[in-house]
């Protein structure tokens, strides 16, 4: 018991880590600050779009579809926050060099779409 106690505790003080960075790191401006601020800013963004998006899904996906485990869930719900949360960011990063074009998103969606069906087809 003390041990499930104790390494809950390490979580929650991990995951509260993280969020106090991603705080800080959104009061930071990017553009006159050394680069590596502008990785945290890039990895706060990163971990703040996952981090609800996983939320959301894997509640929703749990709540709605009842007939499969928590783990199938967890999967499908990390691998679809982690492409959507690397999408946004290299978007982002794109329109901060300036060279973003409509046809650069297209085919980075596309991509991202992709993906996400060839990771839905392998954990069917």
């Amino acid at each position: 018991m003390i041990s499930f106690i104790l390494t809950n505790l390490f979580s929650l003080l991990g995951i509260g880590g993280v969020v106090l960075l991603i705080f800080l790191v959104f009061f930071i401006n990017p553009y006159e600050s050394s680069p590596l601020f502008l990785y945290l800013f890039y990895f706060g963004v990163f971990a703040s779009i996952f981090s609800i998006y996983f939320g959301i899904e894997f509640n929703l996906r749990k709540r709605f579809i009842k007939l499969q485990t928590e783990l199938f869930h967890l999967k499908k719900a990390l691998i679809s926050s982690f492409l959507l949360a690397i999408g946004i960011c290299v978007l982002l990063f794109l329109q901060m060099i300036r060279v973003l074009t409509i046809w650069d998103a297209t085919l980075l969606l596309i991509t991202v779409i992709l993906l996400q069906l060839y990771f839905n087809a392998r954990y069917k």
